[in-house]
């Protein structure tokens, strides 16, 4: 990809605005007295730029990867996260795949669309940054691309983020906080966790009200013509909603590695063999038995990382290790060592997430 593909959007470091056109030197926000350049309005001709981003035209990208692989390509995912630098400095990427390619060629870094990456203190405004892209996806589905094979007509689809980024994306409260569900609207409770709370929501027999585009449409424009910050945990309407097609509410994926594997089966080992506990299912005493069973596992050849022990590591296991206790390794090394109405319920986990993540390949 040219590096003359690549440009520098100006936004307004006091109201984060982006600059409409590349001739003016001031925000045109009303009573914003914000400059495009370092200095004064007397240096602005320097032309120094101190609050941008860089973007990658996605259209050029489709093309290419389209001819290259002679795929037409339909739908996309996207997905942005901080990466921490120094001195509070983060790097904030913004990555798009097409999912009508096999998954060995998704993730390949030849066949991974890289539109933006902000770069400074803090975190980004999200409408401002996410803006362009918008409007770029908006104009390729509506007009298409032609390509070596045809004209195509991709759109998004899918978003993935943790549950940050996407509060942050969303104009909403942060997990933690009340409402922070993007799914429904249950407000969650506080619950003692160790020394101190976290926000829990608790099992109920009623159904909590589901979010809708419309529900929060209307929460947001309440909170921007009202004195309430949030309005059941919308503070304003993201610029997600700009896209034509595009559901925020449905298509905006919940995240399976830090909630199912980093969240709740990190939690179950901790329960399970953490040393102290009194518990009936704490089964720290014979840790041992299930190293043992553990260690006579051989996976599949495309499981590339051997089992490691339970004992003295289980806090540093990665993601795809504990998908891999939680899938494969977890129940036969279980059976008959955790208490049964335990082990139990940790099968009904593990049959609703083979179901959750492997369903499209088999009939259960």
């Amino acid at each position: 990809m040219s590096n003359d593909l690549i440009k520098c959007v100006d936004f307004c470091g006091k109201c984060k605005q982006l600059f409409k056109d590349d001739v003016t030197y001031t925000c045109s926000t009303p009573d914003c007295s914000g400059l495009r350049f370092a200095g004064s309005m007397n240096n602005q001709h320097l032309k120094k730029k101190q609050h941008f981003f860089a973007t990658i035209p996605l259209s050029n990208q489709l093309v290419e990867i389209t001819d290259r692989l002679q795929v037409k390509p339909a739908s996309l995912t996207f997905n942005t996260d901080g990466v921490p630098l120094y001195n509070s400095s983060s790097l904030w990427p913004v990555v798009i795949v097409i999912n009508d390619l096999p998954p060995s060629q998704r993730f390949a870094t030849q066949n991974v669309l890289l539109w933006g990456l902000w770069q400074g203190i803090g975190k980004p405004v999200f409408r401002p940054y996410l803006k362009p892209m918008v409007d770029e996806l908006n104009v390729i589905y509506k007009q298409g691309l032609d390509c070596s094979i045809g004209r195509i007509y991709p759109k998004l689809t899918v978003g993935t983020m943790d549950l940050q980024a996407k509060a942050y994306v969303m104009e909403m409260t942060q997990h933690n906080g009340s409402h922070g569900c993007l799914t429904c609207e249950e407000p969650g409770q506080s619950c003692q966790q160790g020394k101190g709370t976290s926000k829990g929501y608790p099992f109920r027999e009623e159904t909590p009200t589901l979010r809708t585009t419309e529900s929060i449409l209307d929460n947001a424009s309440f909170a921007l013509n009202s004195k309430e910050k949030y309005v059941k945990g919308i503070r304003s309407e993201s610029v997600l909603f700009d896209i034509k097609y595009f559901d925020p509410s449905e298509s905006l994926v919940p995240d399976y590695m830090h909630g199912v594997l980093l969240g709740t089966t990190k939690q179950l080992l901790c329960l399970w063999f953490d040393k102290g506990s009194k518990e009936p299912y704490n089964i720290s005493k014979v840790v041992k038995d299930v190293d043992a069973r553990l260690s006579c596992i051989r996976p599949t050849d495309d499981i590339p990382r051997l089992p490691r022990k339970l004992e003295g590591t289980k806090q540093h296991w990665k993601a795809s290790e504990l998908q891999n206790w939680l899938l494969f390794y977890g129940i036969p090394c279980l059976d008959g060592i955790l208490p049964r109405p335990y082990f139990d319920n940790f099968c009904h986990l593990v049959t609703t997430d083979i179901y959750a993540s492997w369903g499209h390949y088999f009939r259960f």
